[in-house]
């Protein structure tokens, strides 16, 4: 069975749209389009896939055990469930709680002492940096952001590609800094992130209709069509094509450079 295309028709049978349907589902369209595409590595897998599946099939009238068995049966790596959790009495609990404090505590000062001596020796070894030297090189840490915040792929002093994005609507991204992964989810409405690349930066873009950028301080154009995803890869020579309002020869020249 294509799971897809028989939600997708069932849908239709119903005359109802991918709107109504996130409406009833409480989810997103761009969910709801991977769905219909078969794009399940766009989601969530495993109990999380499962629910999305039920959800969809009880709105459009499908019998949701059947496409979550073909599901499984596609896709049997996708069996994984939540843990089971034992229900521990309250007094087990008491107990629990204070052996795991003084394990804690214990673990605390073992630390603080391994940490002092450690850091006399250290010192007898390597004194500490003059006042006013700057301290060793360190390469950059990458970090998500549920809100405001910063993707930095690399530290450096060179100018290169900064995309700052605030998407006005959920919207599924892909995001790649110089080789690096350093986003892959569902951005929200309204959020802000940031991310910094030296020399490229590959993009896969779930609903480029809400999907609203700067590119190093200055409007983005739009990428595509609503609901149709698209990749894109911004280098420093060709940048400005994705500027708002560059010429569409300068976008044709730019792309073959």
């Amino acid at each position: 069975m294509d799971i897809g295309k028989h939600l997708r028709e069932a849908r239709e049978l119903r005359g109802m749209t991918l709107h109504q349907v996130a409406d009833s589902t409480k989810l997103s369209a761009t969910t709801l389009q991977c769905i219909e595409q078969n794009e399940f590595n766009r989601l969530p897998g495993g109990i999380f896939a499962k629910g999305h599946l039920r959800a969809y099939a009880a709105v459009v009238g499908v019998e949701s055990d059947e496409i979550v068995h073909e599901y499984l049966s596609q896709f049997p790596a996708a069996t994984e469930e939540l843990p089971f959790v034992r229900e521990v009495p309250a007094v087990e609990h008491a107990h629990a709680g204070r052996h795991l404090l003084l394990t804690v505590a214990g673990i605390v000062v073992a630390l603080v002492a391994y940490g002092l001596i450690h850091e006399s020796v250290e010192w007898s070894d390597s004194p500490p940096p003059k006042l006013g030297e700057p301290p060793a090189s360190i390469e950059s840490v990458v970090t998500g952001t549920s809100g405001s915040g910063r993707l930095t792929a690399t530290d450096r002093d060179e100018p290169g590609l900064g995309l700052e994005i605030q998407p006005a609507g959920a919207c599924w991204l892909s995001a790649m800094a110089d080789g690096r992964v350093v986003i892959y989810r569902l951005l929200q409405s309204g959020e802000r992130v940031t991310i910094d690349a030296r020399d490229e930066l590959v993009l896969r873009v779930g609903d480029p209709a809400v999907f609203t950028y700067k590119l190093n301080g200055m409007s983005g154009r739009s990428l595509g069509d609503a609901g149709q995803p698209v990749t894109v890869t911004i280098t420093g020579q060709n940048y400005q094509t994705f500027l708002a309002g560059s010429a569409p020869e300068t976008r044709q020249a730019m792309s073959r450079m």
